[in-house]
């Protein structure tokens, strides 16, 4: 995930702290940010963007169904992503 500005360029400078929550049928298991200086918990879902950017770890915690994984901050627009899930 990334931050960008109005033009949807990528905001290499932004180290925003971001939070996730993970809902329906997917579970968060991790997040990293790239920043080898950073001491964050990568099992916790609040991470500070490096170069802004950073990565979140989920899996689907069942079968079938929707995974929404929204993120947000308080200072910058937060954003949301839904995943269908679909067993093989």
């Amino acid at each position: 995930m990334s931050a960008v500005d109005k033009n949807g360029c990528l905001a290499v400078t932004a180290d925003d702290e971001i939070r996730i929550i993970v809902e329906g049928a997917g579970e968060f298991l991790g997040a990293g940010n790239g920043n080898p200086a950073s001491h964050e918990n990568d099992k916790v879902p609040v991470r500070r963007l490096f170069n802004g950017m950073m990565q979140i770890i989920i899996r689907p915690a069942e079968n079938r169904g929707r995974i929404k994984v929204r993120a947000y901050s308080n200072s910058i627009a937060g954003a949301e992503l839904v995943i269908d899930v679909a067993q093989n």
